[in-house]
C-alpha cells in the first residue's frame, strides 16, 4: 500500500517561496516611483545600484534556502518514499510472480507439455500409420495389378473357347466313329461269311441278285453310260468315288437322316474289300480234311481282308457326322464361316474329319487370327498350349494311320506267302529226306 508522509515546513516552505516569487515579480514588472526631474545622476545611480544589491542578496538567500531545501528535506524524504515504493514493488513482484509461476505459468506448461509429448506421439503414430496405409495401399494396388495381368494372360479367349468348346465334340465324333467302323466291319462280316440271313448265305448267285437290284436302285448312272437301269439311282455313282467320300469338300456323311448313306458306305467298302462272298462250304465237307482246310483258308484270308477294312472302314466312319450339342454346333459353324466356307459344305452335326479341318486349317484362315495374336499378346503364349494340343492330336491320328497300314502290308505280306507254300511236301522235303 502507498504511503503519504507529512512535513509542515516543507509546506510553508512551499507557501514562502511562491511568495517571494509573486513580489519580485511585482516588483520587474509595476512601474517604479518616479524621482524628481530635479535629481542627479550620481544620487540616483547609487539608490538603484543599492536597490540591485538588495535585490541580489536576497535572490542568493532564496536559492541557498531552497537548495538547502532540496538537498535536505526533499532529498532525504523522496528517497525514503522511494526506498518504501521500491520494497512495496519489490514484495508485490515477488508475490505475483510466484503465484504467476505457481498456480499457473507451471501447470500451464505441465498440460503443454503433456500435451506436446501427447500431439508428438500421436503425430509420430498418425505419420506411421500413414505410410503404413501407403505402404498396403502400394501393396495391394501391385496385388491387383498381378492379378489384373494373371486374369489377363490366362483368362480363355475367343480363340481358345473355340478349341476348347469343339474339342469335346472333337473327342466325341472320335469315339463314336471307332463304334460305327466296327459295325461296318462287323455287318460286312456277316455277309463274307455266308452267315445265315444274308444273301450270301444261300449261295453267290442270290448275292450277286441282291448287289444287283441294290447297284440298279442306288448306283446306277444312265448318263454316265451305266446299264440296267432307265433312271440315275439315290446315289448314282458315288458307291465307287472314293476320293469324294474320303477327301471331298462336303466332309460329313450324314447316316442318321439319309439311310441311303449307310447302304453307299457299306457298299464302297464291300466292293473294295469284299466284292464277291465265296460260296458256303456244304455241310458234308466239314467231316472231310480237304473241308477242314478249305474253312481254315477261308478264315485265314477273312482275317487278312479284315486288317484292310478296318483300315479303310475307320477312314470312312470319320466321315460320318456324329449328334452334337447346340453350342458346339454353333461355335464350329462360326470357325469355318470365318475362313470362307460355304454353308452348303458346313454340316449341323459335323463329323470328326470336319471338326479336325476346322481346327487345325480353317480357325488359321480366319482373318482376325493374326490381328488377335497381334492385338493380345497373352494371346500368343495360351495360343501356343492350344497348337501343341491340335499337334499333338495329329501325331495320334498320324500313329494309327501308320499303324493300319503296316498292319494292312502284314496281311498282304501274308496273302502273298500263303500263294508261294508249294502243293505237296514231296517237292518242299529236303534232299537226304528224298533219297
Amino acid at each position: 500500500m502507498r504511503k503519504e508522509i507529512e512535513n509542515p515546513d516543507r509546506r510553508r516552505r512551499h507557501r514562502g517561496a511562491a511568495a517571494l516569487a509573486v513580489v519580485l515579480a511585482l516588483g520587474f514588472l509595476l512601474p517604479a516611483q518616479a524621482f524628481a526631474q530635479c535629481e542627479q545622476f550620481a544620487t540616483a545611480n547609487l539608490a538603484l545600484t543599492a536597490l540591485a544589491a538588495k535585490d541580489t542578496s536576497n535572490l542568493t538567500d532564496y536559492v541557498s534556502q531552497e537548495k538547502s531545501f532540496i538537498e535536505k528535506t526533499l532529498s532525504k524524504t523522496s528517497s525514503f518514499e522511494m526506498e518504501a515504493r521500491l520494497e512495496e514493488f519489490d514484495g508485490n513482484i515477488n508475490a505475483w510472480l510466484a503465484d504467476w509461476w505457481k498456480n499457473r505459468l507451471q501447470p500451464s506448461m505441465k498440460d503443454m507439455t503433456k500435451q506436446l509429448s501427447v500431439t508428438q506421439i500421436q503425430q509420430t503414430m498418425t505419420v506411421g500409420m500413414v505410410m503404413d496405409a501407403q505402404l498396403v495401399d502400394e501393396t495391394l494396388k501391385k496385388k491387383e495389378e498381378l492379378m489384373d495381368e494373371a486374369h489377363r494372360r490366362y483368362a480363355p479367349s475367343e480363340l481358345t473357347c473355340q478349341s476348347t468348346s469343339v474339342g469335346v465334340g472333337q473327342t466325341k465324333a472320335y469315339q463314336m466313329s471307332r463304334a460305327i467302323n466296327r459295325g461296318f466291319a462287323k455287318d460286312i462280316s456277316k455277309q463274307n461269311g455266308n452267315t445265315v440271313g444274308t444273301p450270301a448265305a444261300v449261295g453267290r448267285g442270290a448275292e450277286i441278285k441282291a448287289q444287283w437290284d441294290e447297284f440298279v436302285a442306288k448306283f446306277c448312272d444312265n448318263t454316265k453310260g451305266d446299264q440296267g437301269c432307265t433312271t440315275a439311282g439315290t446315289r448314282a455313282g458315288m458307291h465307287k468315288d472314293m476320293p469324294a467320300l474320303l477327301w471331298g469338300d462336303k466332309q460329313t456323311i450324314n447316316l442318321k437322316d439319309e439311310p441311303d448313306n449307310a447302304i453307299m458306305v457299306q457298299a464302297a467298302l464291300r466292293y473294295l474289300v469284299y466284292p464277291a462272298s465265296p460260296d458256303p462250304i456244304p455241310p458234308g465237307a466239314v467231316v472231310s480234311a480237304p473241308g477242314h482246310q478249305a474253312i481254315l483258308d477261308r478264315r485265314a484270308d477273312q482275317a487278312r481282308s479284315n486288317a484292310v477294312l478296318n483300315a479303310v472302314g475307320q477312314m470312312l466312319s470319320e466321315r460320318v457326322g456324329v449328334k452334337q450339342d447346340s453350342g458346339m454346333n454353333s461355335t464350329f459353324r462360326l470357325m469355318r464361316q470365318a475362313s470362307g466356307i460355304s454353308d452348303e459344305n458346313i454340316s449341323d452335326d459335323p463329323s470328326y474329319s470336319e471338326i479336325r479341318d476346322a481346327v487345325t486349317k480353317d480357325r488359321f484362315l480366319n482373318p482376325e487370327y493374326v490381328v488377335n495374336m497381334i492385338s493380345n499378346p497373352e494371346q500368343v503364349v495360351r495360343e501356343q498350349g492350344s497348337i501343341n494340343a491340335i499337334r499333338m492330336q495329329l501325331m495320334n491320328d498320324l500313329y494309327r494311320r501308320s499303324e493300319e497300314a503296316l498292319f494292312m502290308e502284314a496281311a498282304a505280306y501274308s496273302f502273298d506267302l500263303d500263294k508261294q507254300m508249294p502243293s505237296s511236301s514231296v517237292g518242299s522235303a529236303p534232299l537226304k529226306q528224298q533219297q
